[in-house]
């Protein structure tokens, strides 16, 4: 009877445990990075990411749904606890943990397959007949945030959106000569945005450098922190992540 006794407090304990580390994770509906499958739950290359390292790390994961700019503002204030995909500045630093690596980024431009457009500095932009749409909130480098910072003609020239749904639909009406995106995400974008028009990508690249997983400053603690960094590091030994992105088609360095 006492041994069973003890079995039980020992599982308790266990379950309790599980039960007190809670991942709250951003997602929103961009494929092939998040989105709901036939079941009606969330899937994807982030979310699998993610998944593995909850599972690794001994958690649960709960989803918040969110556009990028509001999902800045709740992990800024403790209400999400971890995000994908983060380019690092010293502004996010301020509340954000940049604390492991995900993968390399491309910013380039999507243009209309029959455009001519000359571009080999941001100063080029000046001279685009429209706009260039980019995500309200998004770090594409510090070149491009100092030119927006200090060039009133430059910044006039681009206008932020909330959902690629509205960029796209900017696009396809001509309010747009342009928008910014992941180079490595764009075959998956124009695959689902099917409307009938043709886009390429510009030779032009905006910004590249490494995206990272990001904590909240305000509701991650030193000891979550380090339970998660072991369990991404466990995973990148095992090649977790490699065969992760592999199955998605997902060129990583």
């Amino acid at each position: 009877m006492k041994s069973l006794v003890c079995g039980l407090v020992i599982l308790l304990c266990s379950v309790n445990g599980y039960a007190e580390c809670v991942i709250r994770f951003r997602v929103y509906d961009s494929p092939p990075f998040y989105f709901k499958n036939d079941q009606g739950n969330w899937a994807g290359l982030y979310v699998d990411l993610v998944r593995a390292l909850t599972k690794q790390a001994d958690c649960n994961i709960v989803f918040i749904k969110s556009p990028w700019k509001r999902a800045l503002y709740l992990l800024k204030h403790g209400k999400v606890d971890l995000m994908s995909g983060l380019s690092e500045n010293d502004e996010r630093s301020v509340y954000i943990d940049f604390f492991a690596k995900q993968s390399d980024e491309i910013i380039s431009l999507v243009v209309p397959v029959d455009s001519d457009y000359t571009i080999n500095s941001l100063d080029d932009f000046k001279n685009l007949p429209l706009q260039v749409g980019m995500f309200h909130g998004s770090f594409y480098g510090h070149e491009l945030k100092q030119k927006l910072d200090i060039d009133y003609n430059f910044s006039l020239k681009i206008q932020n959106f909330n959902s690629i749904e509205n960029i796209m639909h900017s696009m396809r009406h001509q309010r747009l000569s342009a928008f910014f995106y992941n180079q490595k995400q764009i075959k998956n974008l124009l695959a689902r945005f099917d409307d009938g028009i043709n886009y390429k990508i510009h030779p032009y690249i905006v910004n590249q450098e490494n995206i990272y997983y990001g904590l909240s400053r305000k509701s991650v603690d030193a000891k979550l922190k380090q339970r998660l960094l072991k369990a991404y590091m466990q995973l990148v030994q095992r090649g977790a992540f490699k065969d992760i992105y592999n199955r998605y088609q997902y060129e990583i360095q």
